[in-house]
């Protein structure tokens, strides 16, 4: 009978490696983001100089030199349809289209630069790990800086319509502030007392915050308010997709993660995937795939969801 459950049990585990179809493998060299935009262009990014771009809407990856050894940190789409990729010591590279030679614009190296939005196409905020949110408004060609020292561990930036939200925590709390001027000025509008919030998320109706412990929360109000949602997971929540009433959160604990599936707007979870990772990934939702870019071996894999709708 023992022989019988572990046969069934690895059954089992393979059939469930199997769902996932897996597209490119580094062997030990780190992936942490991806992304798509709605033409298919999907790009993936990890910090030891790895960026990696598909035409063909995810099914094949080649890899592009970035021109830099300094750690990068944050990938996304430009609006006139490029690449943008910050990293250490002020490091911004761009690509005007996928293949296409990198253009340097890199700032001042006293700038750890990690996550950016597009506030309208010639005015750029990019958040660094010293307190500072670096501003231009000629697509780069001049900066500014603004420093948030209550809270000067800066994590997340979004753009909601014409406001603009920042996550940022101390020892102590992790704090919202809300820009009305295309990020010029910033306005402390809310705290959250003993938490850590990670990410920002617009979904086109609602804002998310995730972060720390099983942190989830929403907000309809601008970020005044917020309606907390019990995921039942003491996991980090580093990562958030959605598609009509499903959300996928990508979950990080020690040398775990999971994926939590809500098919009810977050009333109720369940485990979509569990495996090993020993450094954290993203996920994105793209037409009906979710793909995933994670660990020290630099997998990208796909997984169908269609069934799911």
């Amino acid at each position: 009978m023992k022989i019988l459950i572990l046969f069934m049990l690895i059954m089992h585990l393979s059939a469930e490696a199997e769902d996932w179809n897996t597209v490119a493998n580094l062997n030990n060299e780190p992936l942490t983001k991806i992304k798509f935009n709605d033409n298919g262009i999907g790009i993936v990014l990890g910090p030891r100089n790895n960026y990696l771009y598909s035409t063909d809407a995810g099914l094949s990856w080649k890899r592009q030199y970035v021109g830099t050894h300094y750690p990068l940190m944050n990938i996304d789409f430009t609006p006139d349809g490029g690449i943008l990729i910050t990293g250490y010591y002020g490091t911004i590279v761009y690509f005007s289209k996928p293949g296409n030679e990198f253009e340097d614009l890199s700032i001042d190296p006293v700038f750890n630069l990690a996550k950016f939005t597009y506030v309208n196409p010639n005015t750029l905020l990019i958040l660094s790990q010293n307190s500072y949110i670096l501003r231009s408004t000629d697509k780069g060609e001049t900066w500014k800086a603004v420093s948030i020292i209550e809270h000067p561990n800066l994590t997340s930036i979004a753009k909601v319509h014409d406001k603009i939200y920042l996550s940022a925590y101390n020892d102590n709390a992790s704090a919202i502030y809300e820009s009305n001027d295309e990020g010029e000025t910033w306005k402390l509008i809310n705290i959250f007392e003993g938490e850590q919030i990670w990410n920002l998320h617009y979904d086109g109706n609602k804002i998310w915050a995730l972060g720390f412990d099983g942190l989830l929360c929403n907000s309809t109000d601008n970020c005044l308010t917020w309606n907390w949602i019990n995921t039942q997971t003491n996991y980090s929540i580093n990562g958030f997709v959605s598609d009509k009433n499903n959300i996928w959160l990508y979950c990080k604990l020690n040398n775990e993660r999971i994926i939590l599936n809500s098919q009810d707007f977050g009333a109720n979870w369940t485990e979509f995937d569990r495996s090993e990772c020993e450094y954290p990934g993203a996920m994105f939702l793209y037409q009906n795939k979710l793909f995933v870019a994670e660990n020290y071996h630099g997998v990208i894999k796909w997984k169908e969801i269609s069934n799911l709708k």
